[in-house]
Formats: structure tokens, sequence, C-alpha cells
């Protein structure tokens, strides 16, 4: 038995002979027929190779495939300066609809589609209908056009060049020049400004149409500051006519003070004048005020003073005040009035200054007391005493009354002592009273006994008795 298949689409297998039994050995011719629009590529299953009728010989049951395959066409697209879509080499399958879009790059416009080397014009769109073979596509491009028109406004206020017609992307070059009468304010398009330029260039990209705009020749005046101040103009307005005569007068802020004029003006003349016979620019410099700060001790060996010197306007100045030893800081004067009672005294600078830092002997006190009876005298006698003065103390005892010695703040037993007032002092005299002895004799000895002798102080109370012995009388003291 042979039996065959039709594989990959259509198309038919005749055999010859056409049985549906074979004899041991018999040979039949096959022959692969493609439907329209279809090949035939090759034989498979128990035949091989692409001949096409072949003989089989039938010595068992045989398979045999025929394979089919649709037909394809190629499409070839070319162009430059924009593209087709698809694009490249582009294959397509019996029957089918083919559709092919062209668009222009940017600057480009279609100038040409050719089908199958016929020219079908500027068309953005074609369509390959049941294609049945192989065709090209090719479209040309060529670079837009574009118009620039200038003009000048006023017609008399210059010339201008430039304009005419421009491929895309091409540089134009535009030139205003203006009469001796008037100066190029600018470029426009459609009142728009475009350029400040005189000469403007641009790439072609779109027509154009622009207006070179002149204004009557004037002069424009530029004032800058250098420091903080201000500058009037007189007139003050934006342009000046030719020859215009323009005065200029510079106002320091505070602390700030006039120097100079630089640029199109020179000098140190305020208020200044200047003449407008073309653009200028001018500078009013300003400077800071400096300030000496000077200062004193008063007097020179009361103290140390520090922060005077150098100073611009408005920096913080800060004095201080250190007095000696034995010197305290009373205040700081400026012209014999005073500014400030701190040691520490800070301003900011706004003028010279002379200021003198004040400074008195330290004063103090000398408390004197009295133990026992007596009284003690003071050379010189004040309230108070200057630091390092020398005071003479002298303890003076009552009757019946001793001069000890000093304690506290003194530690002697010199009389009159001195005492050195660099302090608050306080001071203690001690006195004791006097000490007596009585001695008692009897005369003759053996006359009698004697009490009540001994150590007496002064004012106390002494009794003393006297005792005869036998055969003898009292008779006396003495």
């Amino acid at each position: 038995m042979l039996s065959y298949n039709r594989c990959n689409r259509t198309g038919t297998v005749t055999k010859n002979l056409d049985k549906s039994e074979y004899s041991h050995g018999e040979e039949v011719q096959l022959t692969a027929l493609p439907d329209e629009g279809w090949s035939f590529p090759n034989w498979a299953g128990d035949l091989s190779g692409s001949d096409n009728p072949k003989i089989i010989v039938m010595d068992q049951n045989r398979s045999v495939t025929a394979n089919f395959a649709i037909n394809t066409y190629t499409i070839a697209v070319a162009g430059a300066g924009g593209a087709i879509e698809p694009e490249g080499q582009i294959n397509a399958n019996h029957g089918d609809d083919k559709e092919f879009i062209i668009t222009p790059d940017t600057g480009y416009e279609i100038a040409e589609v050719v089908i199958d080397g016929v020219s079908v014009g500027p068309i953005g769109r074609f369509t390959f209908n049941n294609v049945v073979s192989d065709h090209t596509i090719d479209a040309s491009f060529s670079l837009l056009e574009y118009t620039i028109t200038v003009s000048a406004s006023p017609r008399e206020g210059g010339t201008v060049s430039g304009g005419g017609v421009y491929k895309h992307g091409e540089t134009v070059d535009l030139t205003a020049e203006a009469d001796d009468s008037n100066r190029f304010k600018n470029w426009t398009e459609d009142g728009i400004v475009v350029s400040t330029d005189a000469n403007y260039s641009f790439a072609a990209s779109t027509s154009r149409d622009l207006v070179a705009n002149f204004v009557e020749k004037t002069y424009e005046l530029t004032v800058n500051i250098s420091g903080q101040g201000s500058v009037e103009k007189q007139p003050d307005e934006a342009r000046y006519l030719p020859e215009e005569v323009v005065n200029l007068t510079a106002t320091p802020e505070t602390g700030w003070r006039f120097l100079n004029w630089r640029g199109s003006l020179t000098g140190n003349t305020n208020p200044a004048s200047i003449t407008m016979n073309n653009d200028k620019t001018v500078t009013a410099n300003f400077a800071i005020n400096q300030y000496v700060i000077v200062v004193s001790p008063n007097p020179q060996n009361g103290g140390t003073v520090s922060g005077g010197g150098n100073y611009s306007h408005d920096d913080t100045v800060t004095l201080k005040a250190t007095p000696n030893e034995g010197y305290e800081f009373l205040n700081w004067t400026e012209g014999g009035v005073e500014v400030s009672t701190e040691e520490e005294y800070s301003f900011n600078a706004t003028a010279d200054r002379l200021l003198t830092a004040n400074f008195a002997l330290k004063s103090y006190t000398l408390e004197t007391q009295v133990s026992g009876e007596g009284s003690i005298q003071r050379t010189p006698e004040n309230a108070l005493y200057t630091h390092g003065e020398i005071v003479e103390l002298t303890a003076v005892p009552d009757d019946g009354w001793g001069f000890v010695g000093w304690s506290g703040d003194l530690e002697s037993s010199e009389n009159p002592a001195e005492i050195n007032m660099d302090g608050d002092k306080s001071v203690t005299a001690t006195f004791a009273r006097n000490q007596y002895t009585v001695n008692l004799v009897a005369e003759p000895q053996e006359g009698g006994t004697v009490s009540g002798g001994g150590s007496y102080f002064f004012g106390d109370e002494a009794t003393v008795t006297a005792q005869a012995n036998d055969c003898f009388m009292f008779i006396g003291w003495y």
C-alpha cells in the first residue's frame, strides 16, 4: 500500500500508476502539484529529495509526505532625507496587501515617490495589493525652502540686509545699520523682541518676517556705587540727547564719606557735571569713616586701660580699666563728663573720642578697742585712711594700769607703734592693773609677829596685823 500526505498548506500529489495496492517491486511515479502562489520544496517520509516527479519502488508499504510552502516576494525600500515604514528589504507572502508610510525628516518634504520605476507623485502613503511578485518603492526628499523678509522701522532710520530664500538649516545673517541721527534698538517679529544685536544670525527653520527697529540717537548714563551712599542725577532720565549736561551729586550714608568719581568722570568735585556725547558709566566711591579712640588712666599709676585704637564707623569698641593694687576704679569721663561707671565700657564708634579712666586710692577704716582701762591715741586721727597710709598708735593706760601689748591686726608690745593701712584694720590695746608687793617686818624681830603682807593689785585693800609678843607692846607701823 502507498499512502501520501500534504504538509504546509495547499497542493496535490498524483500517482502513476494510481492504484490502492501494488505488487512487490512495482515502481510508482509521484508528482507534486502546488496550488497557485505555493511551491514544492521537498519530499518527506519514505521518499526524500526535491526531485519532482520522483519514482518510488514498492517493496513494502510506503508513506510519503509532499511539503508545500507559500511563495514570498521582496519589496525593496529606498530613500534619503526621510523614512519609509516599514524600512529595508520587506518580505510579503503571496496575495498579501502591504502598506508603506512615507515621512520626511524635519526640514524636508516629499519630492517624489517611485513605484516599480514609475513616479506616483509626492504621496505620503502607498499600498501594494495582492502581492504576487517582487516590487520596489523609492521616495526622494528635498530640503524645505523659507522666505526671510526684513524691513526697517522707521524706514528712514537705517538700512537692513540679509533677507531672501534659504533652505532648511541654512544660516541667515541679518545686518541692521542705523543712519547718523539714529541708533539700532532691536529686531522684532510680530511685535516680539527676538534680538538686540544689530548683527542677528539664526538657522532657517520657517519663513519669517523681521523688523529692524531704530530710535533717535540718545545716550545712557550708568551710575554705580562703591561703598554706601547714593547719587542724584539732574535731570534724571533713562537716556540723554547728544551734548546734554547732567549734574551728579554724591550723598554718603551716615558714617561714610565721598571719596571720588571713577570711569567717565574723575576727580573729587561734588557735585560734578558730565556731558553726554556717548554712553557713559560713572562710579561714585564712598569710604567708611575711621575714628581714633584715645584712652588714658588718671592718675597714671592708678591702673591700666585697654581698647583704644582705630575703628571703622559703627564698629563695637570695648574699653577696659584695671586698677592697680591699692586703687579702685571710679568712672570713665570724656571732657570731664561721666559716661560710664563700668570698668568694661562698650559703645559703637561714631566719632573720635578722648576718654579717661579715673582711679582713686582705696580708703580703709581703723577700728581700735581697749581691753582693760586706758585709751588709744591715733596720729593722724581720721575716720578713713588711704591705701598705704601709716598710722601711729599710742596706748595711754589709766592710773594704776599698765600697757601689756597690741593684738588683732597689730601684734606688738611697742608703744607707740605704727600700722600700715593696706586694708580695713582692727586693733586691740590690752591694759592690766599694776601689781604691788607689801612686805611686813617686825622690829625688833622678837617683839612680835606681823601678817597680811603679799602682792596686791592697784586699788585692792590690804589689811595688815601686828601681834606683840610677851614683854612687848605694839607701838605703830612705820
